[in-house]
């Protein structure tokens, strides 16, 4: 199984899936609550998605406002 774990530059898969453009990892890492495991993790792998301008990564990631 895979170790859920963060990299030597902080980098956890929920981020590495987002920072490759891995639309059905991300989803399946949120789905089997193996991500975000902190606020923390939650906002860097944000300001990941909104970096690299990828929409589908913004719309998993960032709560829509009413």
């Amino acid at each position: 199984s895979l170790e859920y774990t963060a990299d030597s530059e902080g980098f956890t898969p929920l981020m590495v899936a987002v920072e490759n453009n891995q639309k059905q990892i991300v989803e399946h890492l949120i789905k089997k609550d193996r991500g975000p495991e902190s606020e923390k993790e939650a906002e860097r792998a944000r300001e990941i998605a909104l970096k690299s301008g990828n929409e589908e990564m913004i719309e998993i990631l960032v709560p829509k406002k009413n």
